[in-house]
């Protein structure tokens, strides 16, 4: 009896001291524990919106920006399937290739870009898809047009395919992602509305 009370009330310090040492690496999130790694995958860090901006610039596409187009381009009856360059045009397509230049810039400088097999098939149909789009300006009537949203596709693409892989490799914070969504698209409505007071005509 004196034995198995013994052995009981040894197993029980043990269960204790190894329910502090876990508590403990919870707490502090030791390197190297299986604790700080649970931990690290289901708590990212939160960042403030230009370092999450920075981090992830996919994002910076929802900006868009809003498309204000003046009456005298719609009303002219020039065919919508031919060119027209004003200065919105020239302010999308530039921000959309500034984003994915800073992307390549950092795909091109990283050691190795891992993309999990589950997505590689859906970023190969997307690629598959935007060489059809390639193809068809050879066909279309408005070559010119058909080959910008061509050029647009393919580095969309690249944003999405370097966001992939570094969410594979560094998750974020899903809840930060659609708040900074939200914001963005928040702050795009009250630029619309503001527009409307003034100019009402140039809004689409």
């Amino acid at each position: 009896m004196v034995v198995g009370e013994t052995c009981g009330n040894s197993g029980q310090r043990n269960l204790k001291q190894r329910g502090k040492a876990i508590q403990v690496n919870q707490v502090l999130c030791i390197p190297g524990t299986p604790e700080a790694g649970q931990r690290n995958r289901q708590a990212p860090k939160r960042l403030s919106i230009p370092q999450f901006l920075w981090q992830y610039p996919i994002f910076l596409l929802a900006f868009g920006p809003p498309i204000f187009r003046l009456p005298d381009v719609g009303a002219s009856g020039a065919a919508t399937a031919q060119a027209h360059a004003d200065i919105w045009n020239v302010f999308q397509v530039a921000w959309i290739a500034a984003i994915a230049l800073l992307v390549m810039s950092r795909l091109a400088g990283a050691r190795s870009v891992r993309i999990p097999r589950q997505v590689q098939t859906i970023l190969r149909l997307m690629l598959f898809l935007g060489l059809l789009f390639l193809a068809s300006v050879v066909y279309s009537p408005g070559r010119i047009v058909s080959l910008e949203m061509t050029v647009v596709y393919f580095l969309t693409l690249i944003c999405v395919i370097e966001f992939v892989a570094k969410a594979y490799q560094r998750p974020p914070d899903w809840r930060q992602c659609l708040f900074v969504l939200r914001l963005i698209y928040f702050s795009l409505l009250i630029l619309v509305v503001l527009t409307l007071f003034f100019r009402p005509t140039i809004v689409m």
